[in-house]
Order: structure tokens, then sequence, then C-alpha cells
């Protein structure tokens, strides 16, 4: 994902002094693994709930093309068989076609800058 400014946040940590250590991510294209990317969408101890929804929405959004780029639409009926012990759902496969029809039609949102000044 790409981002416009760099993003600092706070992040708990039980063995940290204050209970929370400096979070950070520079500006322009980033990778995210999956903990950097949790920390992404739900941190809000500096940018508070407006940015963190924000940044729900932009992390969605470059999930859905990472998906589209690597042609996963088309692999979701081998993936929902090869995964199925690993989760639960009440979504049937059509359901989850449906789905991902419906997310490769949508629309890219305006997302609102978001630079918050450093901590």
């Amino acid at each position: 994902m790409t981002l416009d400014c760099p993003l600092y946040e706070r992040t708990p940590d039980a063995s940290a002094p204050k209970g929370y250590v400096e979070w950070s991510l520079p500006a322009g294209t980033v990778r995210l693994n999956g903990d950097a990317a949790r920390k992404f969408a739900t941190y809000r101890y500096v940018t508070a709930d407006f940015g963190r929804t924000q940044r729900q929405q932009q992390l969605i959004w470059a999930i859905r093309n990472r998906v589209l780029q690597g042609n996963i639409i088309a692999r979701i009926p081998e993936l929902w068989r090869t995964m199925s012990d690993v989760f639960a759902t009440n979504l049937t496969l059509v359901d989850v076609i449906k789905l991902a029809n419906a997310g490769i039609k949508l629309s890219r949102p305006t997302f609102m800058g978001w630079c918050w000044a450093p901590l």
C-alpha cells in the first residue's frame, strides 16, 4: 500500500516503562505483514477513531487490489477445499464467489488525506 505521509502510533508493550512503544511507518509504498497490518488497522492511541477508520478502508482496498493481482478469484473453489478445515463460516462457496465478484466491481473510494504530527 502507499502512504501519503508517515504514520506515528503507539503499540501496547507491557515491558515498556510507559506500557507502550512508539511504532511508525514511512511515507511511500510499504508492505505489511500480518502483525503490522493489524497494528495499522486497529491502533488509535494517537490518531483516534477517525484515523483508524480511514486506515481500515485503505487496508481493505489494498488487500482487494493484491487479491486481484494474484488472480485468486479464479482459485476460490480450490482455496475453499484446501482451507475449509481451518475456518468456520455460514457462507457457502457460492456466497463467497458472489461476494468476490461484488468486490471486483467496487469503485475506488476517495480516501481523505490523513497526516498526524509525530509524537
